[in-house]
């Protein structure tokens, strides 16, 4: 009888789960590099980004992004300002449970951007964003993998219409930009 009530009185060891939770953030320097009209565009600003992650392999977040933009061929004078919004969905293609934690991921998601030339006019279209991105770190409780930081990259391809196309449904009219960032992260 003694014994019986010892075994239910004691609560069972708590699962613990091994490697991140919860949020992630990320802050750094982004650059692009693509067309516009033809025309080539490049440019660099700051990146920021805050992801959920959803069970080991799955994060979801937002991301934007703030550049200063210009024609490095100097054909025409094309300089503005580039303002992005992403919604990025992330799959674990590899991640190591050792010392230093690295992480390879697929990235695929919609964003929206705000071009404005410094000449006057704005350029409102979404995109499509396809990728992948990693993070080499260390983490504060390396025993279960929490409390990680480091550095992370991303390289992406941004599928737009062109601007020729506001307004009217010219599908053969996609062009394509390369983004990228490279900064810093922690996470939960």
């Amino acid at each position: 009888m003694i014994l019986g009530v010892l075994v239910v009185a004691t609560d069972p060891e708590p699962a613990t789960q091994v490697g991140p939770r919860g949020v992630e953030g990320r802050f750094g320097m982004s650059f692009f590099g693509g067309s516009l009209g033809g025309q080539g565009l490049s440019g660099l600003g700051l990146h920021v980004a805050l992801e959920k992650r959803f069970g080991p392999d799955l994060q979801i977040g937002v991301e934007g992004a703030y550049l200063g933009l210009g024609d490095p061929d100097q054909q025409v004078d094309w300089r503005g300002r580039m303002s992005r919004a992403a919604v990025v969905t992330r799959w674990k293609f590899v991640e190591t449970e050792n010392l230093p934690f690295m992480g390879l991921w697929v990235d695929v998601g919609l964003g929206y951007e705000r071009i404005t030339w410094q000449r006057g006019g704005i350029l409102y279209r979404p995109e499509l964003v396809i990728g992948t991105s990693g993070t080499i770190g260390f983490a504060r409780d390396a025993k279960r993998g929490r409390g990680r930081f480091g550095d992370f990259f991303q390289i992406r391809a941004l599928i737009s219409r062109g601007p020729s196309c506001a307004g009217m449904m010219c599908p053969t009219e996609m062009e394509m930009g390369v983004q990228g960032a490279v900064g810093f992260y922690f996470s939960e």
